[in-house]
């Protein structure tokens, strides 16, 4: 068990990848980690930001974790989520809260590709049995669950709750309850 309260962020031109446990992760396992009110700002930065971990990849396992009313306010940012930002090559995110407690004003403010769980999955990632309670907007890619999904990656049994908008400048912005942009193979 690990819990963070009302950790806080400000990222600058040198951050890459942003999140309140790592900024990236291999082969790496989080079980049982919970943080409450989160801020991160994204001060014009345009790289990837998780609640959780910015990019968690090569096998990474998530699990039974929690992100409570948290604040991302990256307008420009791109591959934004609530637990990670960006997943790659087998990595799972299973049975994960995203959202509000008490206060109602979880929100995730980005460019694109952004997911209430994962911003953009990659190759074989699962999301399965999380619960979603947060109100996102952007521009292009946006969904509820995962923002951009490809490449064989399964999202399975998740609810999701919250308003999703966006201020995209053309007529093309990808937006879903589960998922923004789903590509197979």
């Amino acid at each position: 068990n690990i819990v963070f309260i009302e950790p806080t962020i400000e990222m600058t031109k040198q951050n890459y990848y942003t999140g309140i446990v790592a900024g990236m992760t291999m082969k790496s396992t989080f079980d049982n980690i919970h943080i409450f009110n989160p801020l991160i700002i994204g001060n014009n930065n345009t790289n990837t930001i998780g609640g959780m971990i910015g990019e968690a990849c090569y096998y990474t396992s998530i699990s039974r974790c929690s992100v409570n009313d948290i604040i991302i306010d990256a307008a420009d940012a791109t591959y934004i989520g609530g637990i990670a930002g960006d997943t790659r090559t087998s990595t799972t995110i299973m049975g994960c809260y995203v959202g509000d407690t008490h206060k109602n004003i979880s929100q995730i403010v980005g460019l694109s590709d952004i997911g209430g769980v994962v911003g953009m999955t990659g190759s074989d990632c699962e999301v399965k049995n999380c619960n979603v309670s947060v109100n996102i907007i952007g521009q292009y890619n946006i969904g509820g669950i995962v923002g951009n999904s490809s490449s064989r990656g399964l999202i399975q049994n998740n609810i999701v709750r919250g308003m999703l908008t966006s201020n995209a400048k053309n007529g093309v912005a990808n937006i879903g309850g589960i998922c923004g942009y789903l590509e197979g193979d």
